[in-house]
């Protein structure tokens, strides 16, 4: 789909070809650099020195054509569980990868400042908008904002669930 204009599409739900709301999720566990998670529900998790878990989520936006620009951007997420006073972090990725080929040890770089938010149950929105206009390639990592923290262990549905998978709502505006 090509975005032609403001009256065409004001939003955007991003789907991808499957009819999901997102293109790939994949989990990556420190305690296993080598292990691929692309077909698991996505774990946040920050335990200590060498036991985190981060969930990487990508989606794919239809083109956007002359005049038009990207107004808001909302990651949604839906979490399994509430972890009272923990403070989740969205990143944006700076280079490719594959659900299921992506590990700890061949992770792709985070770039720029991320996105902070509180930890809860049920869905969750993150304003992404300074990301996805930075040219995050609409690929993000969620961790925990304190690394090696406490151990507060947080779920999110993945596409692989088949209930609330990950969505990006994107508007768009005249330039």
């Amino acid at each position: 789909m090509t975005l032609k204009s403001l009256e065409q599409h004001a939003e955007v739900a991003v789907a991808d070809s499957h009819g999901g709301m997102v293109g790939a999720d994949a989990g990556i566990d420190e305690n296993s650099p080598g292990a691929n998670k692309g077909d698991s529900v996505l774990k946040v998790q920050s335990k200590g020195p060498g036991d985190d878990f981060r969930a990487l989520v990508r989606f794919t936006l239809p083109a956007v054509g002359e005049g038009c620009g990207v107004s808001a951007a909302t990651l949604r997420l839906h979490s399994e569980k509430d972890q009272p006073g923990r403070t989740l972090e969205v990143r944006r990725l700076a280079t490719p990868w594959s659900e299921m080929g992506v590990t700890w040890s061949i992770r792709p770089p985070t770039a720029g400042e991320p996105v902070r938010g509180p930890a809860g149950e049920g869905e969750l929105r993150f304003d992404v908008t300074s990301l996805v206009a930075a040219g995050a390639a609409n690929s993000f990592e969620i961790r925990d904002a304190e690394l090696h923290g406490p151990g507060a262990e947080h779920g999110f549905y993945s596409r692989e669930t088949g209930e609330s998978p990950p969505v990006l709502v994107v508007s768009f505006s005249a330039l």
